[in-house]
């Protein structure tokens, strides 16, 4: 019940004292149930020395419905990029987290395949404008052709699906990736 939960919420912040580092378990469980005051409190623990709390608050960050900005100040963060990487995949839709995504390709190889599916997805949610600028940084970090195609088709399948809600500067904007996907397919 809302009572309940409101005195669960009241005895968690006073187990979290700021004079003591929390427990990860207690940072997850405030990023749940906590309001915007406790999200301050999770934003400050995302440059926390202490790798567990820190991965804690990523997490209790990712899966609120607050902005992924925060994370993606954080993405060379090695604990936090993974977290960044699949939050921005399940709910990225903003042209700053395509351009932070290709920015901060994975070095690890095991975490490339996650993060070309959260560039692929968010390409599908942001404007062709900002797909085209991410899509000059993918050319520029060498990026395989393959992948350089999808991201270009994952823009253009929702300008396709609506082709009447086109405005003049989409219907370029269209054109320029229909063009420049044409591109990719010819080095295929």
């Amino acid at each position: 019940t809302p009572l309940q939960l409101q005195g669960a919420t009241t005895k968690l912040r006073a187990q979290l004292r700021d004079d003591q580092p929390p427990e990860p378990n207690f940072v997850e469980l405030l990023g749940r149930i906590g309001d915007d005051a406790d999200g301050q409190r999770i934003r400050r623990w995302l440059s926390h020395p202490n790798d567990g709390i820190k991965r804690a608050a990523a997490r209790a960050w990712a899966r609120s419905d607050r902005p992924l900005g925060p994370l993606g100040e954080r993405a060379d963060d090695p604990v936090i990029q993974p977290i960044f990487i699949e939050a921005a995949k399940d709910r990225g839709n903003k042209s700053t987290t395509l351009r932070t995504l290709v920015q901060h390709r994975p070095a690890e190889e095991e975490s490339i395949e996650p993060w070309r599916l959260a560039v692929i997805a968010v390409a599908g949610r942001v404007s062709p404008s900002a797909v085209l600028d991410a899509y000059d940084v993918l050319v520029q970090q060498g990026a395989t052709a393959q992948l350089r195609r999808q991201v270009l088709t994952a823009a253009l399948e929702p300008l396709l699906v609506d082709p009447a809600g086109l405005n003049e500067q989409i219907t370029i904007a269209l054109v320029d990736l229909l063009l420049t996907r044409a591109e990719v397919f010819i080095e295929l």
